[in-house]
């Protein structure tokens, strides 16, 4: 049975009530956990271009802070910079298309679980928010991918649906103080090494943040949208097995051409357009 109508609404459902609950205490775990995957895209970020992470910190008040030691091109740090809210949005959507998909949700947990593990453990210090934080959500994800795969997939939508939303979220900051956040530093950074004078550090950083959440947006609709498209796999294999039903006289005709003609399969939900296709000049 395919359980990704149901996964959606359930998608929809923690939309609606991270909207509702964002600002109660009770969202402060999640908020720390998010915190802390925005700061692991910068460290990454850092690593893969060469540079060194000192350490990690979550402060608790939706804030955190990477230190590293870049190298010395300028690129690097506009790379590393906006990895933190480009970076969330990949990982978020990753999340949610393992967790939609109805394959391999288990695993993928487990690799999220231990991801956390090992980088708060290198990266950062026992008492601080960041590896308390690390360490518990990701022995949790660990624990719950070795329970089973229903309780993964739906933990990987919890979770991807949170980071996902983070960077669209942070709008909210962006409009309050820009000259505090990634894209406000960005802007003072990229003044400072172009020699730029004659430019309004906050119009620039109200740009940069616009930019990074269109390509945050389009990179969770991207990612998520592959979960819904059915395969050619899929549909030759949907195919042989209405055929079957029909040849088995399971299933008259004429009801498969009622259903046909309204774009719907048997259960009533949107068939491909190269599904019906198929099959009508399997029926002709």
């Amino acid at each position: 049975m395919d359980l990704k109508p149901q996964k959606l609404m359930l998608v929809i459902s923690f939309i609606v009530s991270f909207i509702v609950l964002w600002d109660y205490c009770i969202m402060d775990y999640l908020k720390n956990l998010v915190v802390l995957f925005h700061e692991l895209c910068h460290a990454l970020a850092a690593i893969l271009t060469g540079g060194k992470v000192q350490y990690i910190l979550v402060h608790g008040n939706e804030a955190g802070e990477t230190a590293i030691v870049q190298n010395n091109y300028s690129l690097s740090f506009f790379f590393v910079i906006s990895a933190g809210y480009i970076g969330s949005s990949f990982i978020g959507a990753i999340l949610l298309n393992r967790g939609l998909s109805g394959k391999f949700e288990k695993e993928s947990l487990f690799i999220t679980g231990i991801f956390l593990f090992f980088m708060v453990y290198h990266f950062s210090f026992i008492g601080n928010l960041a590896y308390t934080i690390g360490i518990g959500w990701g022995v949790a994800f660990i624990f719950i991918s070795l329970l089973s795969r229903f309780l993964a997939s739906l933990c990987l939508i919890f979770i991807g649906t949170s980071v996902s939303l983070y960077s669209i979220y942070d709008l909210v900051d962006f409009a309050r103080s820009i000259h505090q956040t990634d894209a406000g530093i960005l802007a003072f950074y990229l003044t400072k090494v172009f020699s730029i004078d004659n430019v309004n550090l906050q119009s620039l950083g109200y740009i940069i943040a616009a930019l990074w959440s269109f390509i945050s947006i389009g990179i969770i609709y991207s990612i998520v949208k592959l979960t819904f498209q059915t395969s050619k796999e899929n549909i030759d294999k949907n195919l042989q097995i209405l055929q079957k039903q029909i040849m088995e006289n399971k299933i008259k005709p004429d009801v498969v051409g009622w259903f046909l003609s309204r774009g719907i399969d048997l259960d009533g939900k949107p068939l491909p357009k190269d599904f019906i296709t198929k099959i009508k000049k399997k029926r002709n």
